[in-house]
């Protein structure tokens, strides 16, 4: 299942869809350099772009923070790499006249890149990739710094050896970020005289942090996608019920199961945080043992909306 959000209109023409952004700044640095060298009557070799062109450059960002256990993390690892082993998402790379470029980042508290980038056109190339996946240790856990995990990414497009038509983010995680404030809110008293907490509505808990780092990307040029992993929300322990407004809210007396992730409602928090730019689109896990089957669906996904068919 995929959420869809739509944060620009599909309406510039195939050739401005072939000019990537990395290709317009080379144009724009030549035509400086031209208009100098008539000006001063020498002749001036303009740079050459040796960036390697394809078609989309994708970054997988993959949580690996406290809340992922050990079973959890070879879910997604294994996910991963069952995508790029997939006839599908073969043929959907295979159908790219440019390939497709693509690192993984584990994140948690800060980001680490794993294994670098892969140019892949083929089979042979996407296994390769499926096989640094495997052989890739986790990094220690810590945060859910969402925040962190989109800036780094965004670096990583920005500073790679590949001039993509499409710049691709793809986050996948089960949690709120809960390192930059993020995560205040999510529980509060409702009532005078009761001791404990009620569940707030996950819209009405905002990470301008996150927001921020997720705008800059946009406005880079860069789409990102979310993966959002669901599970049974833990906290509801006491079974009561508090009205607030119109809406009741699950009411906890103790604190013995007390979580902020709000693991059933996560694909909310990131389509209101997280995801944004073209096509921008939530895939939804239903648990980890779901995650093999959103990661493939959502991969192929992001080739296929980039797809500049050459038969």
């Amino acid at each position: 299942m995929k959420t869809p959000k739509n944060n620009s209109k599909l309406s510039s023409l195939l050739l401005f869809k072939q000019l990537t952004i990395k290709s317009i700044f080379a144009l724009l640095i030549i035509g400086i350099g031209l208009m100098f060298s008539k000006q001063n009557n020498n002749p001036v070799l303009a740079q050459t772009n040796s960036q390697t062109t394809v078609d989309v450059e994708l970054v997988l960002s993959v949580d690996v923070s406290g809340s992922i256990s050990g079973n959890e993390f070879r879910l997604q690892r294994d996910g991963y790499v069952a995508a790029f082993n997939h006839p599908d998402v073969i043929e959907a790379i295979r159908r790219l006249p440019n390939g497709l470029a693509v690192t993984l980042q584990y994140w948690s508290t800060n980001s680490h890149n794993a294994i670098g980038w892969y140019h892949i056109k083929n089979e042979t190339d996407a296994q390769n990739f499926a096989n640094a996946i495997a052989n890739a240790s986790r990094p220690s856990s810590g945060y859910t710094n969402v925040t962190d995990a989109i800036t780094s990414a965004t670096q990583l497009l920005q500073d790679n050896n590949y001039n993509g038509t499409s710049l691709v983010i793809d986050v996948s995680g089960d949690g709120l970020d809960n390192r930059n404030g993020c995560d205040k809110g999510s529980y509060k008293v409702v009532a005078s005289g009761i001791k404990g907490l009620a569940r707030t509505p996950i819209e009405d808990i905002p990470c301008s942090a996150l927001q921020g780092a997720r705008d800059a990307a946009v406005a880079a040029g860069i789409t990102i996608n979310g993966l959002a992993i669901l599970s049974p929300n833990k906290v509801v322990k006491s079974g009561k019920k508090v009205t607030v407004g119109n809406e009741d809210l699950d009411f906890i007396v103790g604190r013995n199961y007390f979580a902020f992730n709000r693991e059933d409602e996560i694909h909310e928090y990131y389509e209101e945080n997280v995801i944004g730019g073209e096509n921008a689109f939530v895939e939804i896990a239903n648990g980890f043992n779901d995650f093999e089957r959103a990661a493939i669906n959502k991969i192929k996904t992001e080739i296929t909306n980039n797809i500049i068919f050459a038969d």
